[in-house]
């Protein structure tokens, strides 16, 4: 599945012309100020963070995807699990002046009547499985009002996230800002420094891609790049034995397995040579295992008609 950013002519299509004229005058609005960029960019590390923890361990595609300031009516960040045609759309807010609706007459648009157009959008014309609105507070206060009062309309597509805003990042680190455990999954120490110097690394990183669609993924692997002593390793899938043996026996197959992804290479009796390769969450692996076993597969053909390998 693709994230499809939001277009005048599909908003025109599936909402009419004001909500695309609606939308095209919120895309070219201001810019966050230089307190609002550091708290989506600090935001951004805390959910990036979080994805690899779960990529790493195996409980997320491998494929997901990020991005900031994505065309939408929720824009301000962007998080796409493909395999799932999961999309996860936030709004982030640094000030305690929130509410859900329009504060005043002269408001053209609430935050709740964007978080059901985003979902609309999401479900009925780019035919998401599944779309997400999410709300992140900085004010504690204002956090508990608004999570406690989410409008019908939205509620059933709608949280409230409380992210306290980052000045330095030793002292929030010290006060156990949620960075620090985030931080901790993917870091082989929890030492302070040397959790402040990820952050500063993965934000450099994500400061590079922020306006573009990326793989979690593949800004780990820049990060690895600057600081290969810091990341801890994915976990390395162990294949049922009896899958192990069935794979084994066909003839021309080769297999290798680093991290979560298997990698194999066919070559046929007449010389012909296939390679290919698949990213194994914790789900997949039952399934690619439980396929393999129900059908125990004896060639090549069988096992690539399974499906397992694509």
């Amino acid at each position: 599945m693709v994230l499809h950013a939001h277009t005048y002519e599909d908003v025109k299509h599936c909402m009419g012309d004001d909500m695309a004229d609606y939308l095209k005058r919120k895309s070219t609005g201001g810019k966050a100020n230089d307190d609002g960029g550091k708290y989506e960019s600090d935001f951004a590390v805390w959910i990036i963070a979080n994805t690899a923890a779960d990529i790493f361990g195996g409980e997320t595609d491998e494929e997901t995807q990020v991005a900031g300031q994505f065309p939408g009516f929720v824009d301000d960040f962007v998080l796409f699990k493909p395999a799932r045609n999961e999309k996860l759309s936030y709004q982030l807010k640094n000030s305690p002046s929130i509410v859900w609706g329009r504060k005043s007459a002269k408001t053209t648009r609430s935050i709740e009547e964007d978080f059901q157009a985003q979902y609309k959008m999401d479900i009925a014309c780019y035919l998401h499985r599944s779309s997400l609105t999410l709300l992140a507070l900085s004010d504690l206060a204002t956090f508990k009002k608004l999570n406690q009062s989410i409008p019908c309309m939205i509620a059933p597509h709608t949280e409230c996230i409380h992210f306290e805003a980052v000045g330095s990042i030793n002292q929030a680190l010290l006060a156990n800002h949620k960075l620090r455990s985030t931080l901790g999954k993917i870091c082989v120490t929890t030492d302070i420094d040397k959790l402040a110097q990820l952050y500063t690394v993965i934000t450099g990183v994500w400061s590079n891609h922020s306006s573009n669609v990326i793989k979690v993924t593949d800004l780990m692997d820049e990060v690895r790049q600057i600081k290969p002593e810091y990341l801890i390793n994915p976990v390395n899938i162990v294949l049922n034995s009896k899958v192990k043996s069935t794979l084994d026996e066909i003839s021309g197959f080769s297999y290798n397995v680093i991290g979560r992804f298997l990698t194999y290479s066919y070559t046929s009796s007449g010389g012909n040579f296939t390679t290919g390769g698949k990213s194994l969450s914790k789900s997949d692996l039952e399934k690619f295992e439980n396929t393999i076993l129900d059908a125990r597969p004896e060639t090549f053909q069988d096992l690539f008609g399974l499906g397992v390998l694509q």
